[in-house]
C-alpha cells in the first residue's frame, strides 16, 4: 500500500509539473503573441518592398532611366544603365518590353502598342541619339503630343552656321528623345535671346536660346559638305569662339576633292587657324590637292583605314609632328607633307612605288 501511495504521489507531482509547464508556455505565447505577429507582418512587408524595388530598378522602360544616358557616352556606359540589348547592329541597339516581344513572337501584323528604346551610335561607338517610344506600334505611326522641351545647348555662338542642336524632348505618353535636332530657323547675326525652330523627326518645336560669343567644350557645329560627306567642328575647351582650339571630323564616304577647304567658302573658314586636330572616317578613300594647306596650328591627324590617295600639298605648312600611315595608302604626292612632318609610322613593311620622292619632306619613317 505504501508503494501504491508513493506511485500516486509521483504521478500527481509529474502532472503538476506538466500543468505548470503548459501554463508557462501559454503565458509565453500570450506575452509574445502580438510581437511575433507584428514581426511576421513586417517581414512580409519588407519582402514585398524589396520585390517592388528590384522590379522597379530593373524596369528600363521609363523616362527616368533613359534620361540617365547622355550623347557622347560609350557603349559600356549604356550597358551599365540598360543592360544587354534585345537586338543590335554596328550602329544601333534596341530594347523591347514584354508586349513588344510578345507581338514580335506572334508575328502580329495588327496594330499593337509596346515600348521600344533605340540607342544610335556614331563611327566611334559613342551615343548620338536616344529614342524611347512608349507606344511603339507595328505600322510605325508617330503621333506624339508635346509635354516639354529642354535645350541641352542653352547658348549658341554667334556667326557659326548652326545646323544641328542637342535637345531633349518629352511627350505626354511617356516617350522621350535626346538627339541632335535639325535647325530650321535661327537668326544668330547679333547677340541676345533669339527664337530657334528645330525638328527631331517627331515634330517641329520652338524655343528661346541665347546667342553669345562664347562656346563650351564639346559643342560646335555639324553640317553637310556633299551628298556623301559631313563634318563636325567641336570646341576642345570653353572660351571665346575665335580663340579656342577645335577638332574637325570628316565623316561619310568617297573623296575630298582638290582645294575643297583652301581659299574661301567652306564652313569652318573663320576657324581654320584654330583647328589643332583632324580626323577622317574609314570610308574616305582620297584627300585631294591643297585640301588642308596652311592649316597653321594643325598638329594631330588621324587618317581612315581605307584612304589610298593623298594629293599635292594636302597637308603642307601644318604642324603635324607624327603620322600613322594606314596600310592601303598607295599614292602620296611629292610635297603632300612639306614643312610639316617629323615622324611617320607606316603600316606597310617598305617604301611604296606610288609614294613620290619628297612626299614626307625630311621625316623619319618607321615600317611595320
Amino acid at each position: 500500500m505504501k508503494n501504491d501511495g508513493n506511485k500516486v504521489a509521483q504521478e500527481n507531482s509529474e502532472l503538476s509539473n506538466t500543468n505548470s509547464s503548459n501554463k508557462k508556455k501559454v503565458a509565453f505565447l500570450q506575452n509574445y503573441k502580438v510581437p511575433i505577429i507584428l514581426t511576421a507582418i513586417l517581414l512580409i512587408v519588407l519582402i514585398i518592398c524589396i520585390s517592388v524595388f528590384v522590379s522597379t530598378s530593373l524596369n528600363i522602360f521609363k523616362v527616368e532611366k533613359v534620361d540617365g544616358i547622355n550623347l557622347g557616352e560609350t557603349q559600356e556606359q549604356v550597358l551599365e544603365v540598360l543592360g544587354e540589348p534585345d537586338e543590335k547592329n554596328e550602329f544601333s541597339w534596341k530594347y523591347f518590353d514584354t508586349a513588344y516581344k510578345r507581338n514580335i513572337k506572334k508575328n502580329n501584323k495588327e496594330s499593337f502598342k509596346g515600348k521600344l528604346i533605340t540607342i544610335e551610335f556614331d563611327e566611334n561607338n559613342l551615343v548620338k541619339s536616344i529614342i524611347f517610344d512608349a507606344k511603339a506600334n507595328s505600322n510605325g505611326e508617330i503621333n506624339k503630343e508635346l509635354l516639354k522641351v529642354e535645350l541641352v545647348q542653352k547658348e549658341l555662338p554667334i556667326e557659326m552656321n548652326i545646323l544641328y542642336i542637342n535637345a531633349k524632348v518629352y511627350y505626354k505618353d511617356g516617350s522621350y528623345r535626346n538627339d541632335y535636332a535639325d535647325v530650321k530657323e535661327l537668326n544668330n547675326d547679333s547677340y541676345g535671346e533669339k527664337e530657334i525652330l528645330f525638328s527631331n523627326g517627331w515634330g517641329e518645336y520652338r524655343e528661346n536660346i541665347e546667342i553669345t560669343d562664347h562656346i563650351k567644350k564639346g559643342y560646335g557645329v555639324k553640317g553637310k559638305l556633299s551628298d556623301t560627306l559631313t563634318y563636325t567642328l567641336r570646341a576642345l575647351s570653353d572660351g571665346v569662339i575665335h580663340s579656342v582650339d577645335y577638332e574637325l571630323t570628316i565623316d561619310g564616304f568617297g573623296s575630298i576633292s582638290n582645294g575643297s577647304f583652301y581659299g574661301n567658302n567652306y564652313p569652318w573658314e573663320k576657324y581654320k587657324h584654330n583647328i589643332v586636330s583632324l580626323r577622317f572616317s574609314d570610308e574616305i578613300i582620297s584627300i585631294g590637292d591643297y585640301a588642308f594647306y596652311q592649316y597653321s596650328r594643325l598638329t594631330d591627324v588621324t587618317l581612315g583605314d581605307r584612304v589610298s590617295i593623298i594629293g599635292k600639298a594636302a597637308f603642307q605648312d601644318t604642324k603635324i609632328n607624327t603620322l600613322v600611315l594606314p596600310l592601303h595608302v598607295a599614292f602620296i604626292s611629292y610635297n603632300a607633307f612639306s614643312n610639316s612632318l617629323s615622324e611617320v609610322y607606316a603600316e606597310v613593311n617598305e617604301w611604296q612605288s606610288g609614294w613620290e620622292n619628297g612626299c614626307f619632306n625630311d621625316a623619319t619613317i618607321s615600317y611595320n
